[in-house]
């Protein structure tokens, strides 16, 4: 306990500190620099190995994922019979139609840069102004291995991160509906494009009760629709990503790849050396379950009445917590096994967290905790040591579902309280 309290107390203070300019000029100079490294890398004609001691697996060319989704144009230009599977680069077949637009791979670096500037001017918007010390943390956040895989690959991702920021501009109008409206039809139309976006229409929430049902019901049905004429390519899409055995990648099926893939390297060639991982490892489940444990007892409490009475007010940026967390939450659920470089949509989620560490209420040891841990498998997802990044990825799991439910609106919260006191009663 008061080691948890002197962790949250050391970053309550550090990120509490004021400072007269803003910390996001912190984060440009060191992208500035960071690239500036990468240019010169580059120009010297040994482009990936500084990407690559930067713990990014780069190829030999850049943003290869986006060339690779502008090559699928060519291919469905050349051959107006072309098939899915002939010309299948990884996405639903919606994106045939963006063949019509003309681009093709010549197009692959201005419109690169394009998207990375409009992912940096999204991030620096979302954020808003900062201290020092926060600026400290984002430049950490945006310059970790997972992040600038994103970048360096410019995967149609960045786009998907920007478009939701659009949104989430839109659906934070508190007056006007039809605003609202818009931000989530452009959610919708980015989960026609890749599916996961889906999982951030849990920010309906925020509306009424007839209106979530309503709109709800409706997106959900032409999703649902949507989902069930694309059901064959679903599968080719699925059995790809699934199969494929990128150590950069998290979800529920990832841990047991990671585990065994360890466990079979060559410095456990000998007995002891197996002994050896099997009780780190045992000692890790441990502590995972302790952490579980004090987990439940949180949730226990939220679902007593005390609850109604100290439930967190501090959630000034709460649309953009409940889009990135609920995103988190069904990746990881739901698909099982992504890249980790949608770790980037955890972005929305960052100040409301940081606002929960600096205001000293309930939210705020477990938000500190959190924190480490984000920062933590940031950097430890590109290393194959025990799984330990995996255990972290569970532990922020129940994290994001906990604070998901903490920041229900009341109506909600005294619904299922009034139900689970109906039930108890009767029984």
């Amino acid at each position: 306990m008061r080691f948890s309290a002197y962790i949250n107390n050391s970053l309550q203070n550090f990120f509490s500190k004021k400072s007269k300019i803003d910390g996001r000029f912190l984060i440009l100079a060191i992208l500035l620099v960071y690239f500036s490294l990468i240019f010169i890398d580059n120009y010297s004609g040994t482009y990936p190995q500084l990407w690559r001691k930067f713990g990014v697996p780069a190829i030999n060319y850049p943003f290869a994922d986006l060339k690779e989704v502008l090559a699928g144009f060519d291919c469905v230009r050349s051959n107006k019979s072309a098939s899915f599977n002939s010309c299948n680069f990884g996405y639903p077949p919606i994106w045939f139609s963006l063949s019509g637009l003309g681009l093709d791979e010549n197009a692959t670096l201005p419109l690169g840069f394009l998207s990375i500037l409009i992912f940096y001017l999204s991030s620096f918007l979302l954020i808003g102004r900062l201290n020092y010390q926060e600026g400290v943390l984002y430049s950490l956040l945006l310059c970790s291995p997972p992040l600038m895989l994103l970048v360096e690959r410019c995967n149609v991702d960045i786009i998907i991160y920007s478009g939701l920021f659009l949104a989430l501009v839109f659906i934070k109008n508190p007056e006007k509906f039809s605003f609202r409206l818009v931000g989530y039809l452009i959610i919708l139309g980015l989960a026609f494009l890749k599916l996961f976006p889906i999982f951030g229409l849990a920010i309906l929430i925020k509306e009424k009760r007839k209106t979530i049902i309503l709109i709800g019901s409706i997106f959900m049905s032409l999703f649902g629709i949507y989902c069930f004429s694309i059901r064959k390519e679903m599968k080719i899409i699925g059995s790809y990503f699934l199969t494929k055995k990128d150590w950069m990648s998290f979800g529920y099926r990832n841990i047991f790849y990671k585990i065994n893939t360890f466990y079979n390297e060559e410095i456990f060639v000998h007995a002891k050396m197996k002994i050896i991982f099997v009780l780190l490892f045992s000692l890790s489940l441990i502590f995972s379950v302790r952490m579980l444990i004090d987990l439940g007892k949180k949730v226990k409490f939220w679902l007593s009445k005390s609850y109604l009475a100290s439930a967190s007010n501090n959630i000034h940026h709460i649309d953009a917590f409940r889009l990135g967390s609920s995103i988190y939450i069904g990746n990881f659920i739901v698909i099982g096994k992504v890249f980790d470089y949608k770790f980037a949509f955890l972005l929305f989620a960052i100040p409301q967290i940081l606002l929960w560490i600096k205001s000293r209420d309930q939210m705020s040891v477990s938000s500190s905790f959190a924190l480490l841990g984000i920062l933590a498998t940031f950097y430890l997802s590109q290393f194959n040591i025990l799984g330990i990044d995996e255990i972290i990825n569970w532990l922020l799991l129940g994290y994001f579902i906990y604070s998901f439910c903490q920041s229900w609106p009341e109506w909600l919260t005294r619904t299922i309280h009034n139900t689970l006191s109906i039930k108890k009663s009767s029984s």
